[in-house]
């Protein structure tokens, strides 16, 4: 019987497995073999010429994140859940939870090149858009603010993945100099998994307190004040077309309730899915001014903003024109401003433009005065 074949060094390879020679198409181990060639695929290949054979592990593409993926989405998942029961959305939720998730698939002890960092980048953004969907599986977000939080996650979830991938290589080198017996990996997966809780705690010591927003939006209509002053509606009671940005962005308005005429009248406004705004009028001048608090927001983007009055400003241009003002002031309550102030003052200009729209288009006037009557 012939003697099997070896490799260059027998003795380095029984102590070391690792350095076993593979084949180089399937990986496969080629140790204690008869013919020189790799019974898996059939490969040939020279025990005494190394070029002929490898000695470095297949990469595992699959068992190279898919433990980080897990990690990141469980974790992710967690404080995303943690931050909606609290209301607390701010620096936590939408800098420091992309930013973990990020960092977790793409850390790694002994990174790879190539193709590997190229899957990882994939992998994190996959992880990321799964988040996104287990958020709107667990009714946490609908499907616009889905899509907004995508946009937003984006930039974190990248810049977290390549803190992964080179900036936790200098943390792991500080933590070699340590006696800590798992300097090399726990401290930097525990300081990750902490991360979207250090930065709540850095908001609210840092951040300054949430200020009133006021969002105003002025047009020049061709109408006299008080044929504009009669004609003016609530977007609760616009039938006309409403644009994409408030179809996707806010709940359907259903219909209305009451009508306001002078001050201390209340007017309901329901919308599907049980939400509804109570408006309360607070300065009524005919030809000059409609002034109203909401004393009432239920279901309607109470995780967003707390509504907290408007009006309509009445300036006569000339007999035939006259400037309306539209002003809506509320508090909000998603950090950090920079990013969401822009976001919801487009969604409040949006509002008005379509409120000011209809207050041109007589077809949607008559529709609307039947509202302000009752007739429902």
């Amino acid at each position: 019987m012939n003697a099997p074949h070896n490799t260059i060094n027998p003795q380095q390879d029984a102590k070391d497995s690792r350095r076993h020679p593979r084949c180089m198409d399937c990986g496969y181990r080629l140790v204690g073999l008869n013919e020189p060639i790799c019974p898996e695929c059939g490969r040939a290949f020279n025990p005494a010429n190394e070029s002929t054979f490898s000695r470095k592990p297949p990469f595992i593409w699959y068992l190279y994140w898919w433990p980080g993926a897990l990690l990141a989405l469980g974790a992710g998942f967690a404080w995303c859940i943690a931050f909606y029961i609290n209301q607390e959305l701010g620096w936590g939720l939408f800098i420091a939870v992309p930013f973990m998730v990020g960092a977790l698939v793409g850390y790694r002890p002994s990174p790879k090149r190539g193709v590997g960092v190229v899957l990882l980048k994939v992998v994190g953004l996959i992880c990321m858009l799964f988040l996104v969907a287990l958020l709107m599986l667990g009714e946490l977000a609908g499907v616009f603010c889905g899509v907004i939080l995508i946009a937003i996650f984006f930039v974190p979830t990248l810049g977290g993945f390549y803190f992964g991938i080179f900036g936790s290589r200098i943390l792991a080198a500080i933590l070699k100099t340590t006696r800590f017996s798992q300097r090399e990996h726990l401290p930097i997966i525990l300081g990750l998994l902490l991360l979207p809780g250090i930065a709540h705690l850095a908001q609210r010591a840092l951040a300054p307190p949430i200020q009133i927003e006021t969002v105003q939006t002025e047009q020049l209509l061709p109408l006299g004040k008080m044929q504009a002053w009669d004609r003016w509606v609530f977007y609760e009671e616009i039938k006309h077309d409403r644009p994409l940005l408030l179809k996707l962005g806010l709940p359907t308005p259903s219909h209305v309730e009451g009508k306001i005429q002078a001050v201390g009248d209340q007017q309901v406004c329901v919308y599907t899915g049980d939400a509804r705004l109570v408006k309360k009028a607070t300065h009524v001048v005919p030809g000059e001014i409609l002034a109203f608090d909401v004393i009432k927001q239920e279901h309607f983007e109470n995780n967003s903003i707390r509504l907290i009055d408007g009006a309509f400003d009445f300036e006569p241009i000339t007999d035939t024109q006259t400037r309306v003002t539209l002003t809506t002031r509320y508090v909000p309550k998603l950090r950090p401003r920079i990013l969401w102030q822009p976001i919801e003052h487009t969604f409040g200009h949006e509002l008005h433009l379509h409120v000011l729209k209809g207050m041109i288009e007589p077809t949607v006037i008559k529709a609307s005065a039947q509202s302000k009557g009752g007739e429902r």
